[in-house]
Formats: C-alpha cells, structure tokens, sequence
C-alpha cells in the first residue's frame, strides 16, 4: 500500500447555485493550505454531473482549466431525453449503442478518432449530431472512461468508499480483541 494523503470530499447542498459551489471549493482549497498539503493544482480533477454552475465555480476557485470527468448516468439520460431529434425510432437504440461504444474508449486519440466515425455514420441524422456535437463533445465531453482512466468510475468508487468505512469500522470495534483503537488526540493540528 502507497501510504500518501489524497484528498477527496463529498458536499450536499440544497441550493446548487454557483456561488454555493464556489463556497465548498473555497473551503476545500484553504483547508488544504492550512493543513500546509503541497497540493499540484494541475491534477486536480472534478467528477461531477455537468451543471455549469459547479464546474464554473470549480474554475473561479481554482484558476486553471482541469479535467471535468462527466457522470455518464447523467450524459446518457440527457441524450436518452434529445433522441426525439431522430425521427426514425427504430436508429434510438443503435445510436445509444454506439455512444455507450464510444465511452468506453481508454484514451483521447482512440476516443477522437470513434467519434470522428460515429459522426459520419450518422450525418444524415443532422438535428441529433448537432445538439450531441454542442452539448456533448464541444463542451462537456468528459464522459469518456480515458479522461480518468487512473481513477474509479463513480459506482465503482462509492463501493470502494463503503468497503474502507466497513473494514475501518470492524478493526475499531471496542468488542474484538485486537481492536484498532481510535486516536485520542488530533494528530495534525491546523494552528500554524
């Protein structure tokens, strides 16, 4: 096991506006420099639904343009809604097929290069190309499985997350004999 730090965190606010996603940033953001955490910006990375409000206010934050990795629930709902574009339903489930073909692409070339073939296989279907050439590849195409292909996909994560808080809770269970016990004092300390 790599014994190094990697921040990560969950927020759940009830407004998702973008000056409420510019406040958990911020908190993020000073709460790593108190803690004096060298932290590379460059490979800071967001995994969220697309709203414009939280990767705006992600880049306000933060400065620099990063990776946005795109929940591909949330893409494939938001095409699964503009398939009325295509008049021909029965091309609905082949035109999904090859979408979910192409988020499985490990890198950007590859990705780049299917999609310039998709694109021409369904030329013919203008209205469809152009809202999923706008909305999905120009602006929020980070929904393929490359962009983050050293990180987890969300479903996968989240299992992840469970089993480490199931298996930290049993080590601390005060019933066991060899039970991990809990720190009694902060080990870190945030005053300077």
């Amino acid at each position: 096991m790599i014994k190094q730090f990697h921040p990560y965190g969950f927020a759940v606010c009830s407004n998702e506006k973008e000056n409420d996603f510019e406040f958990i940033f911020g908190c993020l953001r000073d709460g790593l420099l108190e803690l004096n955490l060298q932290m590379d910006e460059r490979e800071l990375v967001l995994i969220a639904d697309g709203a414009e409000a939280i990767s705006n206010a992600f880049l306000k934050v933060f400065g620099i343009e990063h990776n946005i990795v795109m929940c591909c629930f949330h893409m494939r709902k938001n095409i699964e809604k503009r398939l009325y574009l295509v008049e021909d339903k029965a091309l609905h489930h082949e035109i999904m097929n090859d979408i979910e073909t192409l988020q499985l692409f490990k890198n950007k070339k590859v990705f780049d290069i299917a999609t310039r073939l998709c694109l021409k296989k369904w030329k013919n279907e203008e209205k469809f190309l152009q809202f999923f050439s706008n909305e999905w590849l120009d602006s929020k195409n980070g929904w393929y499985e490359g962009l983050g292909m050293e990180r987890l996909v969300l479903s996968r994560f989240t299992v992840v997350v469970f089993s480490i808080v199931n298996k930290w809770s049993k080590k601390r269970n005060p019933t066991l004999i060899n039970s991990k016990q809990f720190e009694r004092q902060p080990l870190i300390t945030l005053s300077t």
